[in-house]
């Protein structure tokens, strides 16, 4: 009894040592295993990014850069715009009102110009088009044919009053020459007298007292004839001195005229120049949609709203352009983040269950961090592609401001790294600080 007692406890015994042995050895298996597979098993870590959608095209800001009150509104919250179309007018008063008085100075400078073609060309003024003028245009128009008709009157009384002393030189001149040709004849039958008297005085037929006499009337005679012919000659200097005043008054006449109508032209084509300013600065208050897409943010709801120089009246979410994801990457893992990563993009407005991630790509990162002012923080921009082909299988209608969490895929790493990475950290801290 004694001998079996003995075998039966050292059979227990062996037992027991083999089943610790046995467990010791499965603990060392399970140790190594899980050794080996966190140092070897891949365990990829990621980069927690929200945002939102937003489109790959930045919106369109419309803005305007004198600003003005809103004449016309012809957009609303929402509404699709193609490129191109009208979205408000804008009225500036001063803008207005300078066009109004360029086109009012205008309007004066053709008017005198009608009035001085007329005045080169003797003929009527030709107004051209005489409707839809108005009365302030009408008047300029009768004041400029009253100004030709007075100039005209003015000219041909100086011409008239020319043709009057001219007329009463030429009488004089034709009377001086009728008195000249009778003392020239009277002058010859005088003379003939003379020589027939000297004969008779030889031989004292005649008186020499009355001989004497005739001599002293043929001098006078000679006298009256050279004065007549000095008056002619007088008057005709002055007949050729009233021919040139009367062409030189024509000429003047026409030279003054094509000088002020060369001022007149001059003066047009600065006007022309302002008005074409003027109309370049008016043809903007018209503003248009830079882009197709729909337009939000709208700032004026109302006509006669006031938009401020190069303020924001509204801007336009582009459409035929991509969706992409605007996200927050963490300063503290920006060294590990670069273009071109993969991530998974979960869309929340969308419930998980019903929609899973969808895979993308860091397509964009910006170069320096950004200020969050509202939440006091900072992070670096960066935008993630979206796959189209899932997007397309899921038939998703993405709108821009969806909010997103991304996960930037970086680089691969063990258990083991992650189980070490918080004793490594402490050791080469406790190393710097000795």
């Amino acid at each position: 009894m004694k001998l079996n007692h003995s075998e039966t406890s050292r059979s227990f015994n062996l037992s027991l040592t083999n089943f610790i042995l046995f467990g010791w050895l499965v603990l060392l298996v399970c140790f190594i295993g899980i050794g080996y597979w966190s140092y070897s098993a891949p365990l990829s870590s990621a980069s927690l990014a929200p945002g939102k959608l937003v489109t790959e095209l930045e919106n369109q800001k419309v803005q305007h850069h004198t600003g003005g009150v809103v004449e016309t509104l012809l957009v609303k919250e929402g509404q699709r715009v193609e490129k191109g179309d009208l979205l408000l007018v804008l009225s500036d008063p001063l803008l207005v009102s300078q066009l109004e008085q360029l086109n009012q100075k205008r309007f004066i400078v053709q008017a005198r110009l009608a009035r001085i073609d007329a005045e080169l060309s003797g003929e009527a003024i030709n107004w051209g088009n005489e409707e839809n003028l108005t009365p302030i245009q009408s008047q300029i128009r009768r004041d400029q044919a009253s100004l030709l008709n007075q100039n005209r009157l003015i000219h041909k009384e100086q011409m008239m009053s020319l043709r009057q002393q001219m007329a009463q030189s030429e009488n004089d001149r034709d009377s001086y020459k009728a008195w000249l040709s009778s003392d020239e004849h009277s002058l010859t039958l005088l003379n003939e007298e003379i020589e027939a008297n000297s004969a008779l005085l030889e031989k004292g037929y005649v008186s020499k007292v009355a001989f004497l006499e005739l001599k002293r009337e043929y001098s006078s005679l000679v006298a009256k004839i050279a004065e007549h012919r000095t008056r002619i000659k007088r008057t005709n200097n002055k007949v050729a001195e009233l021919e040139s005043e009367m062409d030189a008054l024509k000429i003047d006449f026409m030279r003054t005229a094509q000088e002020k109508k060369q001022e007149l032209v001059s003066e047009e084509q600065a006007i022309l120049k302002q008005l074409k300013a003027s109309n370049t600065l008016n043809d903007r208050i018209e503003v248009r949609a830079p882009v197709g897409g729909d337009v939000i943010n709208l700032v004026i709801h109302t006509q006669g709203g006031v938009v401020a120089p190069t303020s924001t009246i509204l801007e336009i979410v582009p459409n035929n352009t991509r969706v992409v994801a605007s996200v927050n990457i963490q300063p503290k893992d920006i060294e590990s983040v670069y273009e071109g990563l993969s991530a998974n993009i979960r869309l929340t407005s969308y419930s998980f269950r019903q929609v899973p991630a969808v895979t993308g790509e860091l397509i964009h990162l910006s170069a320096d961090s950004i200020v969050d002012e509202r939440l006091g923080g900072h992070f670096y921009q960066g935008k993630i592609a979206l796959d189209a082909t899932e997007l397309l299988d899921l038939g998703l209608d993405l709108k821009p401001g969806m909010p997103v969490e991304a996960q930037i895929v970086l680089e691969e790493r063990t258990v083991l790294d992650y189980l070490l990475s918080p004793l490594i950290q402490s050791m080469e801290k406790g190393m710097r600080e000795i």
